[in-house]
């Protein structure tokens, strides 16, 4: 029973509920990069895949052991997983992680020869430290609180896959990771806005904090409306330049029309935060709507991966 206790307290500080979209993360720009099914299904690529995971864990990890006092008054299953599996334990397993992490990406940079994998871990693991503690504590900047998750969840985990495929950065590469990580950082900003009251008697200044909650909302449809716009471009400008037939655009068809939905709910939320009377209805509408966020997330994530598989096939 001890050992089953453990283990279910390690996949609550994990986050194992994000996994599936970071699953997409992985996936998306390796397919991309990869010419081949040798190259594909790589060792190299095994092994990233294993760095890559160990590293979303470390930062998982980290933000739940600092945030284990806030936690104990607004999210105590979080808070409870971190003393359950004990503080010293935690703090542990977060340190090796780190050095796993770090000699993974040592060893597929030496064996690559592709020396940014190593460069893009090294800054990926300091925006980790940083997002949740000082001296910098990004997540408590304002906007460099959205720049900073951008950046660690999306953008340069994205940049660093594809080197386990491909020998340099490309534009391809650069779009693709640049537009997922707006329309996907625009719709987790509904759930950073449902902790507007808990972040603020905290003295956490989020970007929700700092902007208020109608500019961050507005801010968050926006994202979804260029990020979305742009992935879906994306795509049909990939599929061009791979003179894909006329079937493979109904997976491009489907990412539309997900985004469509996903962006029509959220300009209603838009317009129901502004015409609410008080803050406190605003906040209503927006958890009501945050319990949409993990489908609508992975729904773009998903049926990026089915773009980009099928991006593949017609190689």
């Amino acid at each position: 029973m001890a050992a089953l206790a453990t283990v279910k307290n390690y996949m609550v500080v994990r986050r194992m509920e994000f996994y599936v979209v970071e699953l997409t993360i992985f996936s998306m720009p390796v397919l991309v990069a990869a010419r081949s099914i040798q190259e594909l299904f790589s060792l190299i690529v095994l092994e990233g895949f294993i760095m890559f995971f160990v590293i979303y864990a470390m930062g998982d990890m980290i933000n739940c052991l600092v945030d284990r006092e806030l936690d104990a008054s607004y999210k105590t299953r979080l808070s409870n997983a971190v003393y359950g599996l004990g503080v010293n334990n935690v703090r542990n397993l977060v340190i090796a992680e780190g050095v796993l992490a770090l000699l993974l990406a040592i060893h597929l940079s030496f064996a690559t020869g592709r020396w940014l994998i190593l460069g893009l871990v090294l800054i990926g693991i300091f925006l980790g430290v940083q997002y949740s503690t000082g001296p910098i504590f990004f997540k408590s900047r304002g906007v460099w609180h959205l720049i900073c998750l951008w950046l660690l969840l999306y953008f340069l985990p994205m940049l660093c896959a594809s080197l386990f495929a491909q020998d340099t950065l490309t534009w391809q590469i650069i779009a693709l990771a640049a537009t997922y990580a707006t329309v996907e950082m625009g719709i987790i900003l509904i759930n950073t806005s449902e902790d507007l009251p808990e972040d603020r008697a905290m003295g956490v200044r989020t970007t929700t904090v700092a902007l208020g909650l109608n500019r961050t909302i507005a801010l968050a449809t926006g994202m979804v409306l260029v990020g979305g716009f742009g992935f879906i471009l994306f795509w049909i400008t990939l599929f061009g330049e791979r003179s894909a037939p006329a079937w493979s655009y109904l997976a491009i068809a489907g990412l539309g029309v997900a985004w469509v939905f996903v962006l029509r709910s959220l300009w209603q939320l838009t317009q129901g935060v502004r015409q609410a009377k008080d803050e406190q209805k605003a906040i209503a509408l927006v958890k009501a709507r945050g319990m949409h966020v993990p489908i609508w997330a992975t729904l773009m994530g998903w049926l990026g991966v089915v773009c980009a598989t099928v991006g593949f096939i017609i190689l």
